[in-house]
């Protein structure tokens, strides 16, 4: 017989954010926090120090969204996670659930997209999610799958 954890973990695919639009978005934080404290350090000005606290604090908020934001396939379930002090997870069921997928021309060339589900009168939107072909042809194949009728009555059923 399987472990319950590890069939779970089989069945469950994390998308994560496109990684270079979060390290390019870095950089730039970066880039603005180094500018601001070789400024600082040139003139002798603690204010421009001070200053520079803001571009720290977007930075570590942009490589902790990387990590703590994600689409989720879960079993049955399509399960959106935000927050980065407060984590808040949104489960939408697939078999009635019918998300937008969108992505321009770069993002199709660099498989990335954002996906937008309705779920009890909230729009959940998540941009930039890597892997976007993938994520959508298993959300595809689990809604083929659940839509059969041998199997929605096994998924509907308690």
């Amino acid at each position: 017989m399987l472990n319950p954890m590890r069939q779970r973990r089989d069945t469950e695919v994390v998308f994560r954010r496109f990684l270079p639009w979060v390290l390019a978005e870095a950089a730039l934080h970066g880039g603005i926090l180094a500018g601001l404290l070789a400024l600082a350090i040139a003139t002798s000005t603690a204010l421009l120090a001070v200053s520079a606290i803001v571009p720290l604090i977007l930075l570590g908020r942009v490589l902790l969204r990387y990590h703590t934001e994600a689409v989720i396939v879960r079993g049955a379930l399509l399960v959106m996670r935000y927050g980065i002090l407060a984590m808040r997870e949104y489960s939408v069921t697939l078999w009635d659930s019918a998300p937008a997928y969108r992505y321009g021309i770069v993002a199709r060339l660099l498989n990335y997209g954002t996906i937008e589900v309705c779920s009890e009168g909230r729009r959940l939107r998540m941009r930039q999610v890597a892997n976007f072909r993938t994520l959508r042809a298993l959300i595809a194949s689990r809604q083929a799958t659940l839509m059969t009728p041998d199997t929605r009555l096994l998924v509907i059923s308690p």
